[in-house]
């Protein structure tokens, strides 16, 4: 079921970056204004797309939370100058926005667990902290300062996007299910 939702985010990201010809503002409040304006439909198609009543809200706050990542990346990566230092900065950014959803879901995640739950879902966020902090140390190794930076830095921005999809999909498990 998440599949289906995420390609449905995804597919609707891209209708909706490709739908307009000519984009003339380059600023967070103009692109910004796009997101929202967008967010009802992605409620509404996502929230008819979910069968159990009781999540409907929970997927369209990921579809609405992923969403603005992913339509701000992609508008701001087009319209960003072929300059790999800004275009990094640009990937930094979207990394902690995704590290702030992967901090949301983990909060929620341990409000509903048992105690035994908690301590291997703590012990878990432990080691993926390490992990992020090891994987960010050897990143930086490798850097050259030229457009190799830019695809580190977007793999390591994947692996958070990862890491927010498990976290979510725990927490859906959890919901629906009553365990993880």
């Amino acid at each position: 079921m998440i599949k289906n939702i995420l390609v449905l985010i995804f597919s609707f990201c891209l209708t909706a970056c490709f739908s307009q010809n000519d984009i003339k503002e380059n600023s967070d409040e103009f692109i910004n204004s796009q997101i929202e304006s967008k967010i009802p439909d992605l409620k509404s198609l996502v929230e008819s797309n979910v069968m159990n009543p009781f999540t409907k809200k929970l997927y369209s706050d990921f579809a609405i939370d992923t969403f603005r990542i992913g339509y701000y990346f992609r508008n701001k990566n087009r319209k960003v100058p072929v300059n790999y230092k800004q275009q990094v900065d640009l990937v930094k950014h979207v990394t902690s926005r995704y590290e702030k959803i992967i901090n949301k879901y983990y909060q929620l995640l341990k409000t509903k667990s048992t105690e035994t739950q908690k301590k291997a879902l703590i012990k878990s966020q432990n080691a993926w902290e390490i992990f992020k902090k090891e994987e960010s140390l050897w990143i930086l190794t490798r850097l050259r300062d030229d457009w190799f930076d830019y695809n580190y830095y977007l793999d390591y921005c994947n692996i958070m996007k990862q890491r927010m999809i498990i976290l979510f999909d725990c927490y859906i498990d959890f919901e629906e299910h009553g365990n993880y």
